[in-house]
């Protein structure tokens, strides 16, 4: 046999002796933005909790590759190309996926909430008490016109003021602006923009500034604090992976108890996920010990964000309850 034949073979023997498991390493494959609301996937991470509990179920050397985006956009194409397997996404973003893709292969539905946060209105016009005092000489600064969180509470609030038919109505002051540039513009006396939806940590520098107020928040619009991020996969990996989505599913649910028990420990694990030197550790841990801030698994408000996005026009199917946006996992929750 020739030298090239017999190394051919040897080869081959050697690959059938190690099985399939070990030809294909096990992987995961994980989407996120760098903002708080995701802080439990930067415990996952931080901590190594995937590698974890994949070698506690009999899955060893398992490969987890975690992508950072600046958006939901980018994040859907890379889910539906299959280049990612989890997304971390908003809420209505969750929701949104959902109506689209239910009832085909790629139905997308949430693995977990990841948290509820704190939003609210602020304004540095001393003649702003409430929406009714706002005029064609104010501007509030949204993240995205239209079609942001914010820019849909907003929404819920004038329907609120003014009834559903006029949900629109201070649409025409809203100017798209990300959150630093809107805390820039709002530390401006002369800036065009006077007044923002703003979320943690932007919500609280904001307020440290003199002559800025809060005249609004989500948990008067909504009653409580809604769910802000989620983790949501497609149909296809959960039903062609089951033990890799359960093992997704252990890591959250201990990175959760991680974050009540050590918020310290959760912060250090933020700091080594994102690369963040900027916001002081202060202000950080200000955040997660907020009476406001809750990192759970249970969905909050995602049945009121899904009506009012029906009714809108948003979406075009309407969910019976909260539990038919997530997988089964969910169903036992107190959510709402």
């Amino acid at each position: 046999m020739a030298r090239w034949q017999f190394a051919a073979v040897l080869a081959a023997s050697l690959v059938a002796g190690l099985g399939p498991a070990a030809a294909q390493q096990p992987e995961i494959r994980i989407s996120r933005t760098s903002t708080m609301a995701y802080l439990p996937l930067m415990v996952v991470e931080s901590e190594k909790l995937l590698e974890k509990h994949a070698a506690l179920a009999g899955i060893p050397n398992l490969k987890v590759s975690v992508h950072t985006f600046t958006g939901p956009s980018a994040q859907f194409d890379a889910l539906f190309s299959g280049n990612v397997d989890v997304v971390a996404v908003g809420s209505t973003a969750l929701i949104t996926l959902w109506a689209r893709t239910k009832g085909t292969a790629n139905e997308v539905k949430g693995i977990s909430a990841l948290s509820s946060m704190p939003i609210a209105l602020n304004t540095r016009n001393p003649q702003v008490k409430s929406l009714r005092d706002f005029s064609d000489k104010d501007r509030i600064a949204v993240p995205s016109v239209n079609v942001s969180f914010q820019a849909m509470l907003l929404q819920m609030a004038s329907a609120r003021e003014w009834g559903m038919e006029n949900y629109k109505k201070l649409d025409h002051l809203t100017v798209g602006l990300g959150q630093m540039d809107a805390v820039a513009a709002m530390m401006q006396p002369t800036h065009e923009v006077n007044s923002d939806f703003a979320t943690p940590p932007f919500l609280y520098i904001e307020q440290q500034q003199p002559g800025i107020r809060s005249i609004l928040t989500m948990k008067e619009i909504l009653g409580e604090n809604g769910t802000i991020g989620t983790a949501a996969t497609t149909t296809r990996f959960r039903t062609a992976k089951p033990e890799l989505y359960k093992v997704l599913h252990a890591a959250l649910k201990e990175a959760m108890e991680i974050i009540a028990a050590d918020k310290g420990r959760a912060i250090d694990g933020y700091v080594a996920a994102t690369g963040d030197r900027k916001t002081t550790r202060e202000m950080l841990l200000k955040i997660a010990n907020d009476p406001d801030v809750e990192f759970t698994m249970t969905p909050r408000a995602m049945k009121f964000y899904a009506e009012f996005m029906f009714k809108t026009g948003a979406i075009k199917r309407l969910p019976e309850s909260w539990a038919e946006l997530f997988f089964s996992e969910a169903a036992g929750l107190n959510g709402s």
